[in-house]
């Protein structure tokens, strides 16, 4: 008999694309060719691979020695659905574009002008500021952010019946395999396509060998991670300009809440799970309490979506309902729980799946990092190896407004992954946090169960203010936070703020500062950048840089949501590039070539403005990518010349001075010129080089560059043409006239 659980649906079928290595480039003296990617001093290491994904995972082969009955997640197969999602994904995104940039565009119109040089004079900015955007106006993006929702949720609708046509078939046929083995399926996810089976642990090898299954993982176990917030964040700046959740949904993938609590009854509540835990009613309230006193960091949100957490597949069960059965879906999911220990997991099937979701429902996954405290390799928990969602550690506030007396709190779980990439993402207030418990009473709740909501709230507050994709409200949250660094120590008595860009194991990117965010709400560009060797491979951004301010790109890994599976289908992560200039000496600044992350930092060392670069280093696939900048920057218009041509007589029988005057059109400066001459037939150089070099050109600005040539009767020197080439931030600029 085939036992299913209460999320039944449609089985999906995605198409393995396989591990392309990244080659090693050799050293080349060629400007353009982009290798290999080190500093001057530095050794070029060869490229990372990436990390396989097992048939069978280890930890299943592990398990199946000591025990008959194996509860697994096994991925399955099939071609067409990744064009689908790519095609709802795409449209998705265009319909939302038009009605985003109006909202942004709002933002801008009152925000505080001008470059600041220190979070304090920002903060003295914003309170100048403070109170100019009149009421009409947050009504105004409160109903473009509904309008956006509803477009959004209208094309998810049309496009999950034409999935499901496609999943169901192969969901029959599948678990009739399964039962004919004496197992029994428990789950069907068609988030990433996986389905929960428990089956005996001899039928292993039958199984895998079935050309329907593309990896086997154990459906580890899973439980909660616990162990004036408001006020040291400082998200009352948001609240003030009517940023509040809004419109916005949360889900809350726990052990279930108490809706008629009196700090969240004011709420709709979209339930699959009924009962009131004290865990899920506590990280409720710190998105969505209403009480006065302790107030949630989205407060004004709209519905709370609660379903199961559990094993990986309960849980991946529950985010499946939230996001294609229940009748309206979050902006962001909790997940304050634990599937197990990721020190042997380079990405789990759970951390797959949250990539999925998380690439295709344009959600923020907020995950605890685990309270495991320190340990010579990574203690954070499952999936919090994901690459798509924030990871989040714990810091300690003190019980004071102040930020100057914060700390990590010991138990806070550290990273990297086991594979080295850069998570936890980010840190956040935990440490025993007021907030709701049941029969609609209060406590303190503590843990990165409780730093996690932190993340996830700012992430809607940042919608309210015109965000629409994860990659932008991640990537501004990691550039606002405070870096720290833990210096490569288990105690905290040498932990210290610092200036500039810093990750490490102990704090990820930094400390969240929501009021930071929300002054640098709208510092952000979304663009795409083309695949490697085409055109539109890189983007040029320019702006005000003081000493140690940063700027970050995020993207993500493309990994097809699968329904309540995980995924199958995904591709190797694109690597993508960054490097900060000088604008006015070129001088290289900084760089981030990591090519395992999917968050990438730069930060400037001395004042003046600066150049961005973000390119494609090797992918096969266009990237949709975000960065965050500090006010003020702009997309650069690369240097390209305008040639005027111009000659005259030299004072002799058929000679004469030929002339091209140079202005550089770009909006940076173009370095490194050079302006070269091509002659007709019945012209002739008495100038010893066709090519010479001219002053560097900032924007708007001109040179020129001229030669003595010879005309025979037969020449014309209408028929010379001038080439201005410029070698600048790492391309080559060239116009010929």
């Amino acid at each position: 008999m085939m036992v299913i659980s209460k999320v039944s649906v449609a089985v999906g079928l995605v198409l393995s694309l396989g591990m392309d290595a990244h080659p090693v480039f050799a050293e080349t003296s060629d400007f353009k060719q982009r290798g290999p990617e080190v500093l001057e001093g530095q050794k070029a290491l060869p490229a990372e691979a990436p990390q396989p994904v097992f048939k069978i995972d280890p930890a299943v082969k592990a398990f199946a020695a000591d025990n008959s009955t194996l509860p697994l997640i096994v991925e399955l197969n099939s071609p067409e659905y990744r064009a689908i999602l790519k095609q709802a994904r795409e449209q998705e995104a265009r319909a939302v574009e038009k009605v985003s940039q109006e909202i942004r565009a709002l933002v801008r119109e009152y925000e505080p002008k001008g470059s600041f040089a220190t979070k304090d004079e920002e903060l003295d900015a914003w309170s100048a500021a403070k109170g100019s955007q009149p009421k009409a106006v947050s009504e105004r993006m409160k109903q473009l952010n509904m309008e956006r929702e509803q477009v959004a949720l209208d094309i998810r609708s049309r496009f999950k019946d034409k999935a499901e046509s496609i999943l169901a078939p192969s969901q029959k046929k599948f678990a009739a395999m399964v039962e004919s083995m004496g197992g029994e399926v428990t789950q069907f996810i068609d988030t990433n396509h996986s389905v929960a089976i428990t089956m005996p642990a001899d039928a292993l090898k039958r199984l895998a060998k079935n050309p329907m299954v593309i990896a086997v993982s154990l459906d580890n176990p899973g439980e909660p991670e616990l162990n004036n917030q408001t006020q040291s964040l400082g998200v009352g700046s948001f609240w003030n300009d009517g940023e509040d959740g809004g419109i916005w949904d949360v889900g809350i993938l726990d052990s279930g809440v108490e809706e008629t609590h009196s700090a969240l009854n004011s709420h709709t509540f979209i339930e699959n799970y009924a009962v009131n835990g004290t865990h899920g009613t506590g990280v409720a309230c710190m998105y969505a309490s209403t009480n006065n006193t302790y107030k949630g960091l989205a407060y004004g949100l709209d519905k709370i979506l609660v379903d199961n957490a559990g094993s990986a597949s309960t849980s991946m069960a529950g985010a499946d309902w939230m996001v294609r059965t229940a009748s309206d879906d979050p902006e962001v999911i909790n997940y304050s729980w634990g599937n197990g220990s990721a020190s042997t997991t380079t990405w789990g099937s759970m951390a797959r799946f949250v990539d999925g979701i998380v690439h295709s429902k344009n959600l923020i996954w907020a995950k605890s990092a685990g309270n495991q405290g320190y340990g010579a390799g990574t203690t954070m928990t499952q999936p919090g190896e994901n690459y798509n969602g924030m990871t989040v550690a714990n810091m300690d506030d003190k019980n004071t407004v102040t930020r100057s007396d914060d700390v990590i709190t010991g138990s806070s779980s550290r990273g990297p992954a086991y594979d080295g990439r850069k998570k936890p993402d980010i840190a956040a207030p935990g440490n025993q946090t007021y907030t709701c418990t049941t029969g609609n009473s209060y406590a303190n709740l503590g843990g990165t169960s409780s730093a996690a909501p932190k993340v996830g709230a700012v992430s809607l507050l940042l919608r309210d203010s015109g965000h629409y994709y994860p990659i932008s409200m991640k990537a501004t949250m990691i550039n606002t936070a405070d870096s720290w660094d833990d210096a490569n120590t288990q105690t905290t008595a040498d932990d210290s703020q610092v200036t500039g860009k810093e990750w490490n194991r102990t704090y990820g990117w930094g400390y969240l500062d929501a009021r930071h965010a929300e002054f640098h709400k709208d510092d952000y560009f979304i663009d795409t950048i083309a695949k490697t060797g085409n055109s539109g491979d890189y983007k040029l951004y320019v702006g005000q840089n003081y000493v140690g301010d940063k700027s970050t790109i995020v993207w993500e890994r493309d990994v097809d949501y699968n329904n309540a599976s995980t995924p199958t289908s995904y591709k190797n992560l694109s690597d993508i590039n960054m490097r900060l200039y000088d604008e006015d000496s070129e001088s290289l600044e900084d760089t981030d070539f990591s090519s395992k992350d999917n968050v990438h930092q730069v930060a400037a060392t001395s004042s003046g403005r600066k150049v961005i670069k973000v390119y494609a280093w090797n992918s096969s696939q266009s990237e949709r990518v975000a960065l965050a900048t500090e006010e003020n920057f702009e997309r650069a218009v690369a240097p390209s010349f305008n040639l005027v041509k111009s000659y005259t007589y030299a004072g002799l029988p058929g000679y004469y001075t030929v002339k091209v005057n140079i202005t550089n059109l770009g909006s940076i400066k173009a370095h490194d010129i050079t302006a070269s001459i091509s002659l007709p037939a019945g012209v002739s150089l008495i100038s010893s080089s066709a090519s010479t070099s001219v002053s560097d050109l900032d924007a708007g600005a001109g040179t020129s560059a001229s030669w003595l040539v010879f005309k025979s009767p037969l020449g014309n020197l209408n028929n010379i043409s001038y080439t201005a080439t410029s070698y600048s931030y790492g391309e080559v600029f060239a116009s010929t006239n």
